[in-house]
């Protein structure tokens, strides 16, 4: 699945000051040893983690993080954060957040599911080294 909107982060012009060799997405079948020589695995909500690739990967110590948690972490840490989990209603609940928040004059984000991922609104806040 590749998104127009959302280049490989090798190729996204917002990541220019970083290295190449230290970006790496990778979309489809998985190499059985590209996970294993990361140095962080940043897994989408589509990818099972008992994918094979993965637990191997998290078992030779790669640490691998949820792609709200990556993107969480460069977030301001005084940013409030609204999160909506559960089995039912979470789009119509996140949705329905998001409109009380902006009817009380509050500037939201509301994605993940919904569309737009949170890492794409976080990018906002990460300063690239030049």
């Amino acid at each position: 699945d590749v998104d127009p909107k959302c280049p490989p982060l090798h190729e996204d012009a917002r990541m220019r000051g970083v290295h190449p060799d230290r970006l790496r997405t990778e979309l489809g079948p998985h190499d059985p040893t590209s996970m294993l020589r990361a140095d962080l695995v940043v897994v989408s909500p589509g990818v099972p983690v008992a994918l094979p690739q993965l637990e191997a990967a998290m078992r030779a110590g790669v640490p691998a993080l949820s792609e709200l948690a990556f993107a969480a972490e460069s977030l301001p840490p005084d940013l409030p954060i609204a999160a909506v989990t559960g089995t039912n209603g979470k789009s119509t609940v996140a949705t329905f957040t998001g409109q009380l928040l902006e009817g009380c004059g509050v500037k939201t984000f509301v994605g993940g599911n919904l569309g737009t991922p949170l890492s794409e609104a976080a990018l906002e806040f990460v300063q690239v080294p030049q």
